[in-house]
């Protein structure tokens, strides 16, 4: 029979939790599984993203998965695919635009074309394409000085906008209903008399 050291214990000890946690720190082996990087993570880029900039990007990357990790430059999302996952419907466009401008994303603008649509296509700067070529990685330079500038541009984007649509005058509740008659009056005996 062996005799083990207090010492020994802790290190076998030691060996079998290293085991049992990378055991559940591996990815799934029957799902399709991503990394991303802590300097990815805590970028200027990613963090100052607007929850549907945020949610957007994220539908981006379930396509990504989707298409077992191989289409990246080819990706397609609808407009209602980003809708579904939780993107304002109004705000897609907007989210779209800040995802590149903190380049995150690269679009590839459709066009519809006697009557057939041809859908935007996505590549994330972060992950290598289609065609076997590296991460861009065009968000490392997007520093805190551009989160100010993206915030100004929005901001002014939006002041464009509602001085574009002007203010509406609002409808009175009573403009639908046929006009009362003040100028006849009505004796109940004769009729109508003017």
């Amino acid at each position: 029979m062996a005799v083990y050291s207090t010492r020994d214990k802790g290190r076998i000890a030691q060996t079998m939790v290293e085991k049992l946690t990378d055991k559940h720190r591996r990815p799934p082996k029957d799902m399709p599984w991503i990394w991303v990087t802590e300097e990815w993570i805590f970028s200027p880029a990613y963090t100052s993203l607007s929850p549907n900039a945020n949610r957007a990007i994220w539908r981006i990357i379930g396509e990504y998965l989707k298409g077992g990790r191989k289409d990246n430059g080819r990706l397609i999302v609808t407009h209602p695919d980003f809708i579904a996952y939780g993107v304002t419907g109004r705000l897609i466009a907007d989210a779209l635009d800040e995802l590149t401008f903190k380049g995150l994303l690269r679009v590839q603008r459709g066009r519809g074309a006697e009557g057939t649509p041809h859908p935007n296509r996505y590549r994330l700067t972060f992950f290598g394409d289609f065609e076997g070529a590296a991460p861009t990685n065009e968000w490392k330079g997007f520093g805190p000085d551009d989160v100010s500038r993206w915030d100004k541009m929005r901001s002014q984007k939006a002041e464009d906008r509602a001085k574009k649509a002007g203010r509406k005058r609002k409808s009175s509740l009573h403009e639908g209903e046929i006009p009362r008659f003040t100028n006849v009056k009505f004796n109940p005996l004769k009729g109508r008399t003017a």
